[in-house]
């Protein structure tokens, strides 16, 4: 991938979210009552029990995202009733003499026989609510239009209380799209120095360790865990930072992956962690009391779950490359919380959602098939970031061999983290 101009944030979250600044309004052709005049409050009850009815008897979808009536200043005033979505299989819904004949049977008092002209049209309406205020004109142009409740304002970027990806669900009748503030992510990294500084750190100790691996024979991928950037150290002394890289090579095993290595080491550690209290526990060691008087017995240590000594809750992983399908896989049932990665892995991937050369996912081309952390169905949903930024700035270089950058650092040619066409 060709690497951005510095105004472009360096990283990019891998979403099926869309900006709600750019995302196009949708529209479809709905049936449009005229009401009689004046609209009482017979004429408004009507109104409600029509489309309860057709909701009912005829499988019409509420329309949520639309306010039910609308005030119309031209064509003499008066006020119009939206009903249904026009529909196109020949029933009553495709035609208007069929909806004239439904609104005649069930509240015949909405069709005025004295009015002149057309008391019903098919007019285009949005299938969504306004995403946001700014666009507020623009959706109420066709018809008037709820605005969604919530919007990624509202929702923490990168927080350990986002739950689905920093990005809000904007559900109607009839479509759902997950939202995502495309320029809130870029002045994540644009604007927040010490923010990126963790990211590059994170980077270059799996670029350097991958090269370590590679200098023994084994496939230059590696990873490390740690912390995420608003989390902190506390009951992870000594578990955290951790790294590990590929030893299919060596140990002869298709499934010594970087990623599950690097889980095993977390759960090996935190295993040790526990025996070794244990240990104490049995030996009857004691703490002193606070005052510095007679010790006491040394309190048990808070129970783990039996078989949970893997999971990633609240954790961050960097790796050099896309995870395949399997480490993916891998992730999600440790509940990882954020991914990032520097390079893609076509064909292999689980997390660009790159299909027959198009990406369902922001920035993902060249990368995997699959965009498992967002796969509908699945109990854990995980933030995934890709690198768009200079090379440089994370130790790595185009073209061959490494080379000094006349800075005194001597940076990694991206050919040495080649994997030539094995799984990450």
């Amino acid at each position: 991938m060709s690497q951005p101009s510095s105004a472009h944030p360096p990283l990019i979250r891998l979403t099926r979210a869309i900006d709600p600044s750019t995302v196009p309004i949708v529209l479809r052709k709905a049936w449009v009552l005229r009401l009689p005049q004046p609209p009482g409050p017979q004429i408004m009850s009507g109104v409600q029990r029509l489309l309860k009815r057709l909701q009912a008897d005829h499988a019409v979808e509420n329309l949520r995202q639309v306010k039910t009536i609308r005030r119309v200043e031209e064509e003499g005033g008066g006020m119009d009733a939206v009903l249904a979505y026009r529909t196109d299989d020949g029933g009553e819904l495709s035609t208007e003499e069929g909806v004239l004949s439904l609104i005649k049977k069930y509240e015949p008092v909405l069709v005025d026989v004295n009015s002149e002209g057309n008391v019903l049209r098919a007019l285009d309406i949005p299938t969504t609510p306004i995403p946001t205020r700014s666009r507020i004109a623009e959706w109420n142009a066709f018809w008037p239009c709820v605005l969604r409740i919530s919007g990624p304002s509202d929702v923490p970027t990168s927080d350990s209380r986002a739950t689905s990806s920093a990005s809000v669900s904007l559900t109607s009748t009839s479509a759902s799209i997950d939202f995502i503030d495309r320029a809130r992510d870029g002045r994540m990294w644009t604007e927040d120095s010490a923010r990126l500084r963790w990211a590059k750190a994170g980077f270059r100790t799996s670029v350097n360790l991958a090269i370590q691996a590679k200098e023994k024979g084994e496939v230059p991928v590696a990873a490390c865990v740690t912390t995420a950037f608003e989390g902190n150290d506390v009951g992870m002394e000594g578990l955290l930072p951790a790294s590990a890289h590929d030893t299919r090579v060596s140990s002869n095993h298709p499934l010594r992956h970087a990623v599950l290595n690097l889980i095993r080491i977390v759960a090996d550690r935190r295993a040790g962690f526990r025996v070794r209290a244990d240990n104490v526990i049995s030996d009857g060691q004691a703490e002193p009391e606070p005052d510095g008087g007679s010790s006491r017995p040394a309190p048990a240590p808070a129970p783990t779950g039996n078989g949970q000594d893997y999971l990633l809750n609240t954790l961050t992983l960097f790796t050099t490359h896309e995870p395949c399908t399997f480490c993916t896989m891998a992730l999600l049932h440790s509940r990882v919380r954020q991914v990032f990665f520097l390079l893609p892995s076509p064909g292999s991937g689980g997390c660009c959602g790159n299909r027959d050369g198009q990406s369902e996912i922001a920035e993902g081309e060249g990368g995997g098939p699959f965009a498992l952390h967002e796969q509908t169905g699945l109990n854990h949903h995980f933030e995934v970031w890709r690198w768009v930024g200079d090379w440089a700035e994370v130790g790595l270089r185009e073209g061959g061999a490494a080379a000094s950058a006349g800075d005194g650092e001597d940076r990694i040619a991206l050919s040495e983290l080649s994997l030539s066409g094995i799984n990450p």
